[in-house]
């Protein structure tokens, strides 16, 4: 089986059969996607075979406009299932752009608000990533730092799925704000030489990687995985620095500021908006993911934030104490749009190169959300540069642990066959010097 859009099944079944429109009554039966830009939107899902006689004898169409961007075989509503099928690096274009846009929407986001948008052109080869500032959280993220850092870490992961597919790519980044979302274009060519193994050990890693909340085991994350990290973050010019002699002067500045938070009513309402009681909602924390039980979660020496609201979670899990965690900083030089962009790509990165030796990590960012704590954060861990997140890692006890719910791609991505050129013309560097806007780099990989 395979999808291909309303109109271009219509237009290339019309042109096979000598008339100019189909009625409806001949069209195969509807899948999820849409397409930007038709008058009757909707993919449709027919045979190979059929396709192919309605090919043959009509050389003027394009095969990317034809080909859609979701698979009989793998229902649209759910992305890891997208991201856990076998690879092809001789796939079209399209349906490599199918899964990279899927694994992107694996990324971890503050309170999983997923607050992302993708805008792909299929003929032109093109993706338009888009901070969904609707999706904002005013009390916890006031500035849009872990928006910005979350549509960071959705950047690397669809570069690294490309990048494992076979396709070059160039990346053109801007300053993003409310009023203009648009802060990375893509660009994809087909590669002839295969893929670098990096880029397929990150890859591998998306679809196995999640935010681990609950207790780890007893075994310690590996020294030279922790080396590796710390050299990865260097070359993605931050700084990651474990919490060794410093952990207890940390602990109590991190429990000053979870204090800080829980009295903090605002945002308490707003961590309950997000917070999920349905096991089939697409987005938020739901009760699977929670992590820790209030009541042990108040007791830890480092607790997290309480998702469960005084609530039971019904896992053994969420009442056992850490075996082993290692804490960790991740730094960036400034505190700009510019360095949150840098902090989620490399967030990502790390997660991903933990993730394939089996280590998860969850965060404890209280004291970088208090604004008032963050210099005495980074006074008291010794940092050069500005902290940006702190992570707990460690191998999770037990199975592994629950998945957080992702929406699916209908919600978050547009298709059209041509991006704009009113999108494509903000990241080009003459235009936006002209318009006062400079911070425009492109970058090929």
């Amino acid at each position: 089986m395979v999808v291909v859009s309303r109109s271009a099944y219509r237009s290339i079944r019309a042109k096979r059969l000598g008339c100019k429109k189909l009625r409806q009554r001949d069209v195969a039966h509807p899948c999820s996607y849409g397409e930007v830009g038709e008058a009757d939107p909707g993919p449709f899902v027919t045979s190979s075979r059929e396709v192919q006689s309605l090919w043959s004898g009509v050389s003027s169409f394009s095969k990317l406009r034809c080909v859609s961007f979701a698979k009989a075989s793998a229902p649209a509503d759910d992305v890891r299932k997208i991201v856990r099928t076998s690879r092809s690096t001789d796939a079209p274009i399209p349906a490599l752009m199918e899964r990279a846009l899927a694994a992107a929407t694996l990324a971890p986001s503050i309170n999983n608000t997923q607050p992302w948008i993708f805008q792909a052109g299929t003929q032109s080869a093109q993706i338009v990533l888009r901070a969904d500032y609707s999706r904002r959280l005013h009390e916890a993220d006031p500035e849009t730092r872990q928006l910005i850092i979350s549509c960071g870490a959705a950047l690397t992961n669809l570069l690294a799925e490309l990048h494992a597919s076979g396709i070059r790519t160039t990346t053109a980044f801007r300053r993003p704000s409310g009023r203009s979302p648009d802060f990375a274009l893509v660009s994809l060519a087909k590669a002839g030489a295969g893929s670098d193994r990096d880029d397929l050990d990150l890859a591998d890693a998306i679809p196995r990687r999640f935010t681990a909340r609950s207790a780890f085991g007893p075994d310690p994350v590996p020294v030279t995985l922790l080396d590796v990290m710390i050299e990865s973050a260097s070359a993605g010019g931050l700084e990651l620095s474990p919490i060794t002699l410093e952990r207890d002067a940390f602990a109590a500045l991190h429990r000053r500021a979870h204090r800080i938070q829980e009295r903090n009513h605002a945002l308490a309402r707003e961590t309950a908006a997000w917070t999920r009681h349905d096991a089939s909602a697409r987005d938020g924390i739901v009760p699977a993911t929670f992590g820790r039980d209030s009541t042990v979660n108040r007791d830890l020496h480092l607790p997290q934030r309480d998702f469960a609201i005084n609530r039971e979670i019904p896992t053994a899990q969420s009442r056992e104490r850490s075996g082993w965690e290692t804490l960790v900083v991740l730094a960036s030089a400034g505190d700009g749009p510019e360095d949150w962009i840098r902090v989620g790509r490399e967030l990502e990165r790390l997660l991903l190169i933990a993730a394939g030796r089996g280590v998860m990590a969850s965060y404890l960012n209280q004291c970088v959300e208090v604004s008032p704590l963050r210099e005495s954060l980074r006074r008291t861990l010794g940092l050069a540069g500005v902290p940006q997140l702190i992570m707990r890692l460690g191998f999770p006890a037990g199975e592994p642990g629950p998945l957080s719910p992702r929406r699916p791609l209908r919600e978050v991505v547009r298709i059209q066959e041509q991006l704009p050129r009113s999108i494509v013309d903000v990241f080009s560097i003459s235009r936006t010097k002209a318009r006062g806007e400079e911070w425009v780099v492109h970058v090929d990989s």
